[in-house]
């Protein structure tokens, strides 16, 4: 069985994989900045947040899955806890075409056949709306997610999850001792139990926040890494825990001034070796995840794919394409350093129109 090479950390072999499909599952325009990443400079002090989900499907175990289900079109039946974000005069707001079971089903996928759905976690912009999809869909969530969203709404009135989220369906909780191998420094879950889709514990951004680790070739992965972090500029520059992340870009550093991103920086642009971006409020668990994860960014069989990485728009090809050939299309080595084109929907480092 061929092994997985060039890693300075231990990935599974298996000849099993899945197919991988992302889905624009709407966005969230002007969403403050400041709440999720530093520095903000003036005129970036807002973002558009796209909200990716992902159809995973194993011919193997004749299984499909969703995970996330991206933001609920209808987003005035979601819970006051979070539509008052959204009725702010100067506030976020949601942009949802279609939402993720309208495009399943003009993809010609029958919602019948989706085995289960699993929440990265419980926010918002990942939920969705269960209730479009039939009893037969397991939820899935985390560990500890049940006893923080217990009581739901309406019977907890600041709850963000509903009822009808989970009524008449199976929910199954993902419990600890579930995640029994390791992976790069994740704890991990064989979800499928052939080594082709494994669930990880990716502690930090919310209670039982999971990320995943889907094999598309017997070589090579794909990170789904939910809200580990929120921009690749949370990733990159990083020589990385082993020290083998090479910085392509310092062609590019060098023309975005670091007055912008950290005072009082000295390293030269071309030899920096830490993020551009940092988490907004430090957190131990939070930055320790986000460590490990650039250690996977760096691999060249892993493409680290964040929920809203709006650096992604115009490379990657949506449902009902699949991402599995993203080393052969070099998806990943064209949108790495994307982030610092002054022009792309990623760009954070100055102010517009100076």
């Amino acid at each position: 069985m061929p092994e997985s090479h060039g890693s300075d950390f231990f990935l599974p072999a298996s000849d099993k994989t899945v197919s991988v499909k992302a889905i624009d599952g709407g966005r969230i325009a002007l969403a403050p900045a400041d709440l999720v990443w530093s520095p903000v400079v003036p005129g970036r002090e807002t973002f558009d947040a796209i909200s990716y989900a992902f159809l995973v499907e194993s011919q193997s175990q004749n299984k499909s899955i969703m995970f996330d289900l991206g933001i609920r079109k209808d987003i005035e039946n979601a819970t006051p806890a979070n539509t008052k974000w959204f009725k702010l005069p100067n506030g976020p707001k949601v942009i949802v075409e279609r939402d993720v079971a309208s495009q399943l089903r003009d993809g010609g996928v029958d919602l019948e056949s989706i085995n289960a759905i699993i929440w990265s976690h419980s926010h918002i912009d990942h939920i969705g709306d269960t209730s479009k999809f039939p009893s037969s869909t397991e939820l899935v969530l985390g560990p500890g997610s049940i006893g923080s969203l217990f009581p739901l709404y309406p019977e907890n009135p600041e709850s963000g999850v509903q009822k009808s989220d989970f009524a008449g369906r199976k929910v199954t909780e993902i419990q600890m001792e579930d995640f029994d191998l390791d992976i790069g420094g994740f704890k991990a879950h064989d979800y499928f139990g052939d080594g082709s889709f494994y669930v990880l514990n990716v502690p930090g951004h919310a209670v039982g926040h999971v990320a995943a680790l889907a094999r598309v070739t017997p070589l090579t992965f794909i990170f789904l890494g939910a809200d580990t972090c929120h921009h690749a500029g949370m990733l990159r520059p990083n020589l990385g825990i082993h020290k083998h992340y090479p910085c392509p870009g310092h062609l590019i550093f060098n023309s975005v001034s670091h007055h912008f991103y950290q005072e009082g920086e000295t390293t030269a642009m071309s030899s920096r070796s830490r993020p551009l971006l940092t988490i907004a409020v430090p957190k131990a668990d939070t930055q320790c995840s986000i460590d490990i994860a650039a250690n996977f960014d760096a691999h060249p069989d892993v493409w680290v794919v964040l929920a809203h990485d709006t650096s992604l728009q115009g490379t990657i090809e949506l449902f009902p394409a699949t991402l599995n050939q993203w080393k052969e299309k070099r998806w990943k080595e064209r949108v790495i350093w994307a982030f610092l084109e002054e022009n792309g929907p990623a760009f954070r480092f100055k102010p517009k129109n100076i």
